[in-house]
């Protein structure tokens, strides 16, 4: 044996004996082809042809209105990228604003509350 992550009897995966970086040998040979970039590569891969026939598929089914926004190919993706992006980057002020220091809890349990 090579120590590939295969390369694992069915006696050895059933023990259930964790490996040094503690993962299960199960959970190793089940997603060990999803941690190469070729992969990753594909689904990103397979992400943007299907993006791109959904939106080719908006073209062809129609319901197009003259002169409103959302008859534009692709914006209610664009506008829910948008949208989603707002509010995921909104975190990082407003996490600032609401945060204790880092020695808040320190300082309250040294009070005399007695």
């Amino acid at each position: 044996m090579n120590g590939s992550s295969h390369d694992l009897s069915p006696d050895e995966a059933a023990s259930g004996a964790e490996s040094e970086r503690g993962e299960h040998p199960v959970s190793r040979m089940i997603f060990a082809p999803m941690r190469t970039q070729a992969f990753a590569n594909r689904c990103l891969v397979a992400t943007a042809v299907l993006a791109g026939l959904l939106v080719g598929v908006g073209l062809l089914a129609g319901g197009v209105s003259a002169g409103r926004i959302e008859s534009l190919p692709g914006f209610y993706g664009l506008f829910g990228f948008g949208a989603f992006s707002l509010a995921v980057l909104s975190g990082w002020p407003l996490g600032r604003f609401l945060r204790r220091g880092e020695r808040y809890y320190d300082r309250a349990e040294s009070r005399d509350v007695d």
